[in-house]
């Protein structure tokens, strides 16, 4: 399922990584965990991995968050879910069989791993575990870190005594307080998240109405035009075949005998217009019979 591009101000894209930076621990696992929920209600499976806290504190401030040891204690029915897991060990990278038997299962697309620092307890397992994020990217998922790292590291470029590697393989990088000023300057709007079979069915719902639409009758040109302009027709022999007059100076002189001086304009041809003063000032153009002996009425045809 497709996800939006920005959550909390959070780079999102499938088959990326992108890094969160925290300044403390309590920062972190207080966006972590709304930006897991916010994520979870636009429809997808999510899965937040704690490894920078103790079990005891990361359950008290995610409550609302169901944890699962493994992915027997799974529901059996597979849909998305918003699920965490405790990696307290320092062996991330020796429970991925885990997480991914649970990605399965609970059809996650969006993995949060919090504490970065903690995730390895040696040089080759950090190793390892960038390799295994790369591959859960390369199936389409998600992958978001969060990391307290005192450093300014830029997306694409190694950042040394910081998140290493981790900024190489990084789709976007954000600061917490930052994405937190953006989200209240500009809040971010929430997508209507839907399926390629929901999608295609309103795609044809519309082609039905296009194609109704297209076979009602048209409008005859001269109805239409006179709809649109707020003019009345002329019936022949008034001014002429086509020749209109405006609809208020037409109402003020219904059934009287109509001055040069009361109208305003008169319409020759499309867009062309024959002032009073030039009526006078041109013998031709006086030769317009302005006469309205009866009342206008719209042409029947």
């Amino acid at each position: 399922m497709k996800i939006p591009k920005h959550i909390l101000n959070v780079p999102l894209e499938h088959g990326e990584i992108s890094v969160v930076l925290a300044d403390n621990a309590e920062e972190m696992l207080q966006h972590s965990a709304k930006f897991a929920t916010d994520c979870s209600e636009l429809g997808v499976g999510v899965m937040l991995v704690n490894c920078g806290l103790s079990e005891r504190r990361f359950n008290e401030h995610t409550e609302h968050i169901k944890k699962y040891p493994s992915c027997d204690h799974l529901p059996k029915k597979q849909k998305p879910r918003l699920i965490a897991y405790n990696s307290t060990e320092g062996d991330l990278i020796g429970d991925s069989g885990t997480i991914e038997a649970m990605f399965y299962q609970a059809k996650v697309s969006v993995v949060i791993i919090m504490g970065w620092e903690w995730t390895s307890s040696t040089y080759a397992r950090k190793e390892r575990l960038l390799y295994f994020m790369r591959k859960l990217a390369k199936q389409g998922n998600a992958v978001v870190v969060y990391s307290q790292a005192r450093t300014n590291p830029t997306a694409g470029r190694p950042d040394r005594g910081g998140i290493g590697k981790l900024a190489m393989l990084a789709y976007g990088i954000v600061n917490v307080q930052g994405s937190i000023e953006a989200a209240k300057v500009a809040p971010s709007a929430t997508p209507i998240v839907a399926t390629r079979d929901e999608m295609e069915k309103v795609d044809k719902n519309i082609q039905l109405v296009m194609n109704k639409i297209n076979e009602l009758p048209e409008k005859s040109e001269e109805n239409s035009e006179g709809e649109s302009s707020g003019q009345l027709p002329v019936v022949s022999g008034q001014l002429g075949r086509g020749k209109k007059i405006n609809r208020r100076d037409a109402e003020s002189a219904e059934g009287e005998e109509v001055d040069s001086s009361m109208v305003d304009s008169l319409i020759v041809g499309e867009g062309e217009k024959i002032n009073h003063s030039d009526a006078q000032s041109n013998p031709e153009l006086s030769t317009i019979n302005y006469s309205l002996s009866t009342p206008l009425s719209p042409t029947v045809h």
